[in-house]
């Protein structure tokens, strides 16, 4: 699934040409989403799992898993970035297909996971509520208010992945905003917090898998963005860039002897 992922990613990208499109941040939370769409239920109504991209530059990777589970068709997918009708860079809110929240503005997505959290602990116990957040993200004050409701509400229905890939628009999140440790600051805020290699799909289940107890839970997926293809391993244009046709074969190509390897 994660191979079938980026080869459409890739291919997404280039068809987008030669409009930018965010590739790097898509290809660090891949195997999170992989992990994700087995592990939680998209089907039904208000008892649905809710999946929350609140970093909505991913947005390639949340279309290309929900393509892969049935929910987004071959013509709906490809007319990514091309269809005023179809899907957009940062994604639409559509509950049909499993996109549950608009995403672009950062740090608005946590909260809004931490408020349908908090209505369905008593109305929906059993309804998990995920969301993924960037690195970069918690730059944002408003995402460590969410965090903080969330502990304080002990909201153990929720889990926030934190897609770690060291990286933002401006450069390394170590020169834009240090973070020091994510895990000592989560767990101050009153997480259950595991670490993780984000590009190992067995560490990840084993992450997504603990015992709930009575408080959320956070997975730190230790990530590389743009990860798997040399020229936008941790670079700007991996954030956003255009994908020309020499660097989607060369991209394709890497991809490939990746999986062969």
């Amino acid at each position: 699934m994660a191979y079938a992922m980026k080869k459409k990613i890739l291919e997404l990208a280039h068809n987008a040409s030669p409009n930018g499109v965010h590739v790097g941040g898509a290809l660090s939370c891949v195997e999170i989403f992989v992990v994700l769409a087995d592990i939680l239920n998209f089907t039904g109504n208000t008892d649905r799992d809710r999946l929350i991209l609140s970093k909505g530059h991913g947005a390639l990777s949340l279309y290309t898993a929900m393509w892969q589970k049935g929910l987004i068709d071959d013509d709906l997918i490809n007319s990514f970035d091309r269809d005023s009708e179809g899907l957009h860079v940062h994604p639409t809110r559509d509950i049909s297909r499993g996109i549950e929240v608009s995403g672009g503005s950062l740090g608005l997505g946590l909260s809004y996971a931490v408020g349908q959290a908090y209505v369905l602990k008593n109305y929906s116990p059993e309804t998990k509520v995920h969301c993924i957040v960037g690195d970069g993200e918690l730059d944002e004050g408003i995402v460590w208010e969410a965090l903080m409701s969330a502990a304080n509400y002990h909201l153990s229905n929720l889990t926030v992945t934190v897609d770690r890939n060291n990286a933002q628009i401006d450069g390394s999140t170590d020169e834009v905003m240090s973070l020091g440790s994510v895990k000592d600051k989560l767990e101050a805020f009153g997480f259950d917090v595991y670490e993780v290699n984000g590009h190992d799909i067995d560490s990840l289940f084993e992450a997504y898998s603990h015992p709930i107890g009575d408080k959320p839970k956070a997975v730190i997926a230790t990530t590389v963005k743009g990860n798997g293809i040399d020229f936008l391993t941790n670079t700007k244009e991996s954030h956003f860039g255009v994908m020309t046709d020499k660097k989607y074969s060369k991209a394709v190509a890497q991809t490939e002897a990746y999986y062969e390897d």
